[in-house]
């Protein structure tokens, strides 16, 4: 099991460091105070892995409880992607959702993270597994140092679960 390192967690949001990547799972859009949590994460990070680290946003749409990003929240991002150290590799976007509206929604994201421009790769995927698979790909690439793909997804995965509970209705 790999190392997972929680920098902040609330009802609805946790943001971790998971070996190479920094990951935020959400079940509702992040605030501008997330991203530059999140860029500061992936700036520590890239001191200590200066061959490559990796962000990856997953969007836990699937109680329908994701709502539309506000758009200070959306410039904050775009900031982030144009601005990113030279450490950060590549950024995998997950929209963990079903049916025909979550298939429209990934296409509207991957259009938008095309007009963003960004000198890193960024892709949007609708599983957690495909996602890690990329990003070790894309590091290795780069001959950054990172744990295999399916302990990464593990890990993600214990912190969307972890996330979910978080958000549970509490008796």
């Amino acid at each position: 099991m790999i190392e997972t390192s929680i920098v902040h967690s609330d009802d609805d949001r946790t943001i971790a460091v998971v070996d190479a990547l920094v990951v935020l799972v959400a079940r509702r859009p992040a605030t501008p105070e997330h991203v530059a949590r999140i860029d500061a994460e992936i700036r520590a990070l890239a001191k200590s892995r200066p061959l490559g680290v990796a962000y990856v946003h997953v969007v836990d749409g699937r109680k329908g409880e994701s709502r539309r990003v506000p758009e200070e929240t959306r410039k904050a991002f775009v900031e982030l992607a144009k601005n990113a150290p030279p450490e950060a590799r590549c950024v995998g976007v997950v929209l963990l959702a079903e049916g025909f509206v979550a298939a429209a929604m990934r296409g509207v994201v991957a259009a938008a993270v095309a007009a963003i421009r960004s000198r890193v790769p960024m892709k949007v995927f609708s599983s957690i597994e495909e996602t890690c698979v990329w990003v070790e790909e894309t590091l290795r690439a780069a001959d950054a140092h990172v744990a295999p793909a399916k302990d990464l997804a593990a890990a993600i995965e214990r912190l969307r679960v972890t996330t979910a509970s978080a958000a549970a209705p509490r008796a």
